[in-house]
């Protein structure tokens, strides 16, 4: 409503102020100017007629109820009077969120001159009700608005940029979380590869010897803290990770290379082992051996140490020392003597439990040591077991020449210095050269030299059986390899033979082996051993090919077909399975599909066996990357043998197969067989059988192949 009265805008604005004003959210009457508080009160009469005290008196209180809002607290001020002309206009706007005030009649307003104080005072008690209700009110819009924006944010729908900034800022978001998450993945990676360091041995002893104790203290000290002897998995290390830890530890590959491009190796017991002459390996699986023949003594690695434990106390370690084993035995120094058992007493936290240390390093110290396991087994009360089967521990560590331990990577390389055979070529045939030293060792000689005639052929035979016995309970399947040359005598594959060694029989060889397995469903289980040591041997020389007989019966049941897929694959995709090709081509259609899904499921190459009988659906549908003959069906000079050999060679050259040849005895076999298209030979004129990989890659022979 407009009015000229200067005075009743001023009342106006403050009555009515604004809530998007800034400087009306809180306004104090105290500091208005006197104007405001006063000018209320001394209108000139003259000029407005009072008659504010009529319409008080004349009107009824409950009219009143009209100009205010039903649920506000504030008093009426004026009541509306009957009259439509004095009709009293509402003062504040219907869509304000601010309770409303009492409306100002149209004429001007008058008041008594006798009760202008009283209404002064109600006015600013009204004033002050007012703002009172429009902070609340404002603090509550406030509220709102912050709950109204943290439910956006917290919402999960997302940010739709909508301008040209916010796409462009939008995107360099993306492309920062994008680098994040790749950063993020690089440092869990790298986090996981890190190879934590061993505990300390000395700080997890918690076993003291009865020598060791003084008087009155407890066997185990107070807290208790033993150690579980159960070696504790990595948690949350994902299956490549282990399988890389594994073949480290198994083959000796070092993570690093230093300046001379040695790989380093771990510092741990193994890698030590590994590292040293084959006569401390010898020493150290007799020894090892002789402890675990006791019943209840377990073993567990543990840094540079070997711990054995029984009933969970540490009774002997092993430690590595250049080139020499040592044995730390639970073993009061004081009770043997030292002239006829050279030893040493412990230092540290290591002779709280095992003070006794004897170094191993000649035949000597050999059996002294032998003789002190026997005493310290018979002082902690255990017995020999009743069958004891003796493990080749030895074998299981070859040098690894192109090697160095982390902390000896100053040292320079030496030449030549791992060419001696009979300190560091692989050890093969640990057991059986065992079992003869101990049957024909010179203590049985010189028992046999009082035995005569008949005696003494009895007891050779009885002997036999006796070794025969013994390996097949120690070595029931063994394997040999044998390298195949291509025509610059390189190796081409080391082909893997699983032999069994039978209670009676003796050695199976290879070829009878499957001809009598064939036909029996444990065909199966041989093969799989093999499959798993073949996996093996792939993974720890990736830059070598391996070939490996399976049957054909492994394609027929689906359950065991996804065996084999599951078990066939390889690190590096370097095994090559064989398969005969008669078998082969009688599974029809099935052996087709089973081979096309080896090949790409797997990631194994294909071998056709025995190929010099193949049909031409092998030939022509098949997928395979090798394809052997047996030599024997082309030996000597008959031109349809000769013309069928050089046209097989012939069509494998032209669709890119490699041919080779099995059972090639002499360099002048070997001869004509390349001269008739053959690629690679295997067989004695190109190496011999060797228990060890590297023992078969280091003893090929140089074939005069040239065409």
């Amino acid at each position: 409503m407009n009015s000229d009265n200067p005075n009743e805008s001023k009342n106006d604005n403050i009555l009515n102020p604004s809530v998007s004003d800034p400087e009306s959210e809180s306004p104090i009457l105290d500091n208005l100017p006197s104007e405001t508080q006063t000018d209320i009160s001394i209108q000139d009469t003259s000029e407005e007629p009072n008659v504010l005290s009529d319409v008080i008196s004349n009107e009824p209180a409950e009219s009143a109820e009209e100009s205010v809002d039903s649920d506000t607290e504030i008093p009426p001020l004026l009541a509306k009077p009957e009259e439509p002309a004095e009709t009293i206009e509402e003062s504040v706007d219907s869509d304000s969120e601010i309770p409303p005030l009492p409306a100002r009649p149209e004429e001007p307003e008058v008041f008594v001159e006798g009760n202008s104080e009283d209404e002064s005072s109600e006015i600013s008690e009204i004033e002050g009700e007012a703002l009172s209700e429009i902070e609340q009110i404002e603090y509550e819009l406030e509220k709102l608005e912050k709950e109204i924006v943290q439910s956006e944010i917290d919402s999960e729908g997302d940010f739709i940029p909508e301008t040209e900034e916010e796409k462009q800022t939008m995107a360099e978001i993306e492309l920062l979380e994008v680098a994040a998450k790749k950063q993020t993945k690089e440092a869990d990676k790298l986090t996981k590869e890190i190879i934590p360091a061993p505990e300390d041995a000395d700080m997890v002893e918690t076993y003291v010897p009865e020598f060791q104790r003084e008087p009155g203290t407890p066997e185990k000290p107070a807290d208790d803290d033993e150690e579980d002897p159960t070696p504790k998995p990595v948690e949350e290390e994902s299956e490549d990770l282990q399988a890389e830890l594994e073949r480290i530890y198994e083959t000796g590959v070092g993570t690093g290379l230093d300046e001379w491009d040695r790989e380093i190796l771990l510092p741990v017991f193994e890698n030590r082992l590994r590292m040293t002459k084959n006569s401390t390996k010898l020493s150290y699986s007799k020894l090892k051996n002789q402890i675990l023949s006791f019943k209840g003594i377990s073993a567990s690695f543990q840094g540079p140490i070997e711990n054995f434990r029984y009933n969970k106390k540490i009774v002997f370690r092993f430690a590595i020392k250049d080139d020499s084993v040592q044995l730390y035995c639970a073993l009061d120094p004081e009770s043997i003597d030292n002239n006829v058992y050279p030893h040493k007493k412990a230092k540290g936290e290591h002779a709280k439990a095992t003070a006794t240390i004897l170094t191993i390093n000649d035949e000597n110290s050999l059996r002294n040591a032998g003789e002190i396991i026997t005493l310290v087994a018979a002082k902690i009360g255990t017995a020999e077991k009743e069958h004891h089967v003796p493990v080749a521990f030895a074998e299981r560590y070859p040098i690894n020449p192109n090697g160095v331990l982390f902390g000896q990577e100053s040292k320079p390389p030496i030449d030549g210095q791992y060419d001696n055979d009979d300190d560091y070529a692989p050890i093969s045939g640990e057991i059986i050269n065992g079992i003869i030293e101990a049957k024909f060792g010179k203590s049985k000689l010189q028992e046999r030299k009082e035995l005569k005639g008949k005696e003494v052929l009895d007891d050779l035979r009885q002997t036999a059986n006796t070794i025969k016995a013994a390996v097949a309970l120690t070595e029931p399947v063994v394997y040999f390899f044998d390298a195949a040359l291509n025509k610059e005598s390189s190796i081409e594959y080391l082909n893997i033979q699983q032999l069994l060694n039978d209670k009676f029989l003796g050695k199976i060889v290879p070829q009878v082996f499957f001809a009598v397995a064939e036909g029996s469903d444990r065909i199966e289980k041989f093969n799989f051993l093999s499959l798993e040591f073949a996996v093996e041997q792939a993974n720890a020389y990736p830059s070598t090919r391996f070939v490996l007989a399976l049957s054909c019966r492994l394609l027929i049941r689906d359950e065991v077909f996804e065996r084999l897929l599951r078990n066939a694959k390889t690190l590096n995709d370097n095994l090559v399975l064989a398969f005969d090709c008669a078998l082969l081509e009688s599974l029809g259609d099935m052996g087709l599909q089973k081979i096309r899904r080896l090949r790409n499921e797997a990631g194994v190459m294909i071998m056709i066996d025995n190929s010099e009988n193949a049909g031409m659906r092998v030939l022509t549908e098949y997928d395979f990357e090798y394809i052997r003959f047996d030599s024997r069906f082309y030996a000597g000079d008959n031109a349809k043998q000769r013309s069928h050999l050089e046209m097989m060679t012939g069509y494998a050259r032209s669709q890119n197969i490699k041919t080779t040849s099995i059972n090639v005895l002499t360099l002048k076999e070997a001869q004509i067989m390349v001269e008739r298209g053959v690629d690679v030979i295997q067989g004695p004129a190109a190496s011999e059988p060797k228990r060890i990989a590297t023992l078969a890659m280091k003893g090929v022979k140089k074939l005069p192949l040239g065409r």
